[in-house]
């Protein structure tokens, strides 16, 4: 973003207003700032989270150095972290430790599966937790099937944030309703999933 010295408008009707999630660190922190020296009134939400808490990483660096928000701000590099990291339990990239080296395993192997098309992703939007304000950026994959069956092998029972919960469930209309109706789920994922489901013809074609 080119910064801007900052400018008040007399009409507060005109006044250019940004909403930013996440504004306490990280590239939520960034952005915010960047946008208040551009000359928007930034209303900004953040929330006070225990160490390792998941949903306080929804699109954070993988280390806290300038570089990173060049190669790790991306939605897809992201959503691999996130797999090493849940499904293979390796180490997480929370913005401690060094940076992540992305022609390395395992994302070298998901980079090549995205780009011979055997992994196919979506963003079907952005949700916020009415009640946390804490903003979701709601994703898919669809995996060929020789491919995810050859990452399950490495996928792991525990990692880091606890069980692995390895139940196979049909992408039926039953089966996306025996989910939906369970306990626990949270909005953003039960919202990812009608999303997913109402969509389906255009995922897996």
């Amino acid at each position: 973003m080119t910064r801007a010295a900052r400018t008040r408008h007399t009409d507060p009707m005109t006044q250019p207003v940004a909403f930013v999630t996440g504004a306490s660190r990280g590239i939520g922190k960034a952005i915010a700032v960047e946008l208040a020296e551009a000359g928007y009134d930034v209303a900004i939400t953040a929330r006070t989270v225990k160490e390792g808490d998941p949903s306080a990483r929804t699109a954070d660096p993988s280390v806290v150095l300038p570089g990173s928000l060049e190669t790790d701000f991306s939605l897809w590099r992201n959503m691999m972290r996130e797999y090493s990291e849940e499904l293979l339990g390796n180490a997480e990239h929370d913005g401690d430790g060094a940076p992540v080296r992305y022609d390395d395993e395992p994302f070298a192997w998901f980079d090549r599966a995205r780009r011979d098309g055997r992994i196919r992703v979506w963003c079907l939007g952005v949700a916020v937790d009415a009640l946390t304000l804490v903003g979701e950026i709601l994703t898919v994959a669809v995996f060929d099937a020789d491919t995810f069956d050859e990452l399950a092998k490495d996928i792991v029972d525990v990692n880091d944030e606890g069980s692995i919960v390895n139940i196979r469930v049909p992408f039926t209309a039953a089966g996306i309703a025996d989910v939906l109706d369970g306990q626990g789920m949270a909005p953003g994922g039960a919202g990812c999933i009608r999303l997913a489901w109402t969509h389906r013809d255009r995922l897996l074609s």
